[in-house]
């Protein structure tokens, strides 16, 4: 199955700050092959360029 992953997943996993995400959604990355829409990669790299978030759009995530 495949999963796409919301924005703020996005940012926690390339950050490294699992520890806001809960249990069910790490469940969820793990047993399923992770997509990330255009638009959610249009709205990373925004966050970025207003200093919200230190990954942009071209970040890979690290693995959890």
């Amino acid at each position: 199955m495949h999963a796409y992953l919301d924005t703020q997943v996005i940012v926690r996993v390339a950050t490294g700050d699992l520890k806001r995400i809960s249990r069910p959604a790490k469940l969820a990355l793990e047993r399923y092959d992770l997509l990330i829409s255009p638009m959610v990669r249009v709205e990373l790299q925004y966050l970025h360029e207003l200093g919200r978030c230190s990954a942009d759009a071209a970040t890979p995530a690290t693995p959890i």
